[in-house]
């Protein structure tokens, strides 16, 4: 589906959704500095309820720590050694140097 930028007759710019279909004010899509428009394909309302579905399908090991993960395998009688590495990325301005 190509996106469109129209003028209604009441001057309003309008855009129709590249995933709903919709045609809405250029106000219900966020802004996005690369677009022809100045604004994104997707709807805020598509792009939430995408978010969200994304939010919600993640790994569900990913709530859980490492030393958390480890001590469940351990209770369910894995016999193998475990060990994990942390790491820990400091970010530094170089300005202050």
């Amino acid at each position: 589906m190509e996106n469109q930028t129209t003028m209604s007759e009441s001057t309003q710019k309008t855009k129709v959704c590249a995933s709903c279909g919709r045609e809405l004010p250029l106000e219900m899509f966020p802004g996005h500095r690369l677009s022809a428009d100045g604004h994104m394909a997707e709807c805020r309302d598509c792009r939430r309820r995408r978010k969200a579905k994304n939010d919600n399908d993640g790994n569900p090991l990913e709530k859980f720590t490492a030393r958390e993960l480890m001590h469940e395998l351990n209770a369910r009688g894995y016999k193998g050694d475990i060990t994990f590495t942390e790491v820990i990325v400091h970010k530094m301005n170089l300005k202050d140097f």
